[in-house]
C-alpha cells in the first residue's frame, strides 16, 4: 500500500515552472515579454491559457507562441511566450496564471511592471518654447522643383501637339497622292443606281437605307464633278451650294430628294405611296444631266467598277454613308 502511494507520487510530481519576465518599467505601449517553461513535462500534455481572450490580467496581448522540440530543449523544456504591452500609466498585473498538465491545474504566480508616461510626470519640468519660424529665401532650384514638373508636362504635349500635327499633314498628303482609278462619276453613279434597283431595300420596308442611298449616290456625283466636298454638308450646307454653284439640273428636284431623306431619318415620318418612285425617277433625271458629251473629252478622275460595288454596298442602306455628314437641316 505504502509503495502504491509512493508511486502515485512520482507519477503526479508537477514541474515547477520556471517563469521570465521583462522589462519590470517601460513606457506606453513598449512590448513586454512573459516566457513560461515546463521542464520535463510532455508538451501534448500541457493546457496552455487561451491566447484568444485577448489579455491576461492588465495587460493586452499582442503575441502567443509554443515552444517545443529543439528550441524548447534549449530552454529546458515546452514553453509558452506571450508578446504583451499596457496603454495605460501606473502598476500593471499580469493576475495569477493557470496551467494544466494531465488535467491537474498548475499556478504561476503573477508578474507586476510599472509604466511610466512618455513624458516626464517631474512637477519641475518645463517645455523650452519653440523657435520662431524663419523665412527662408526661395532659390532658384526650389522653383525648379516646383515648377519643373509642369514644364516638363508642357513641353511634351507641345510635342505630342507638333507630332500628331506632322502625322496628319503626311497622311493627307498620302491619300492626296493615291492614284484614283478610271470609271467616270456618270457611269458610277448609273452602276450604284442599278444595284440599289436591285437590292431593292424599299421592299423590304428599309426607307431609311432607301433614301440614304439615294442622296450617297447623287452627292458623290456632285462632288466628283464639281470637286467640292459635297458629301460632306448637311443638307442646308447643300442649299446654299446650289445657290452658288451652277449644277446641271433644276435643283428643286435635289431639295426635294434632300428633305424627304430627312423626315424619313430623323423625324422619322414614312414615304407617301408612290414617293418611293418619284424620288428614284428624280434621282434618274439628276444623274441624266450629267450624262458626258461624246464630242468632248473631259479630263476626270476616276475609279475602277471593282471599287464601285463595294463603295456602294459599304456606303448605303446596309451600314450607313460614310464621310457624309447625317444631321438634318441647320
Amino acid at each position: 500500500m505504502l509503495g502504491a502511494l509512493l508511486v502515485g507520487q512520482v507519477v503526479y510530481a508537477q514541474p515547477t515552472p520556471l517563469v521570465s519576465f521583462a522589462p519590470d518599467t517601460a513606457t506606453i505601449g513598449d512590448p513586454f515579454t512573459l516566457q513560461i517553461t515546463l521542464p520535463g513535462a510532455n508538451p501534448e500534455r500541457i493546457t496552455w491559457p487561451d491566447p484568444r481572450e485577448g489579455s491576461l490580467g492588465d495587460f493586452t496581448l499582442l503575441e502567443a507562441d509554443t515552444l517545443s522540440g529543439r528550441e524548447a530543449r534549449k530552454l529546458g523544456g515546452p514553453t509558452l511566450r506571450l508578446t504583451m504591452a499596457v496603454y495605460d500609466t501606473g502598476a500593471a498585473s499580469t493576475g495569477e496564471i493557470t496551467l494544466g498538465l494531465d488535467g491537474n491545474p498548475i499556478l504561476v504566480p503573477a508578474r507586476t511592471a510599472t509604466i511610466v508616461s512618455v513624458l516626464s510626470d517631474s512637477a519641475g519640468s518645463q517645455f523650452r518654447p519653440l523657435k520662431a519660424q524663419e523665412d527662408l529665401p526661395i532659390t532658384f532650384w526650389d522653383m525648379l522643383i516646383y515648377i519643373g514638373p509642369w514644364l516638363l508636362g508642357l513641353i511634351a504635349l507641345i510635342l505630342i501637339y507638333f507630332l500628331v500635327r506632322r502625322f496628319l499633314r503626311r497622311r493627307k498628303e498620302a491619300e492626296a497622292e493615291e492614284v484614283i482609278p478610271s470609271v467616270p462619276p456618270y457611269e458610277q453613279a448609273l452602276e450604284a443606281l442599278a444595284l440599289l434597283k436591285k437590292e431593292n431595300p424599299l421592299a423590304r420596308g428599309d426607307q431609311k437605307g432607301y433614301v440614304t442611298s439615294l442622296v450617297y449616290i447623287v452627292k458623290r456625283l456632285l462632288e466628283r464633278t464639281h470637286f467640292d466636298p459635297v458629301l460632306e454638308m448637311t443638307t442646308g450646307e447643300v442649299r446654299r451650294w446650289v445657290r452658288e454653284k451652277r449644277v446641271l439640273f433644276n435643283s428643286s428636284l435635289l431639295i426635294e430628294l434632300l428633305d424627304a431623306a430627312d423626315r424619313v431619318k430623323f423625324a422619322k415620318f414614312p414615304l407617301e405611296p408612290g414617293s418611293g418612285d418619284s424620288l428614284m425617277q428624280a434621282t434618274e433625271i439628276m444623274i441624266e444631266k450629267y450624262r458626258p458629251d461624246p464630242r468632248s473629252e473631259i479630263n476626270e478622275p476616276e475609279i475602277s467598277s471593282d471599287d464601285i460595288i463595294e463603295d456602294v454596298k459599304s456606303s448605303s442602306w446596309r451600314t450607313g454613308v460614310p464621310g457624309s455628314k447625317q444631321e438634318g437641316d441647320e
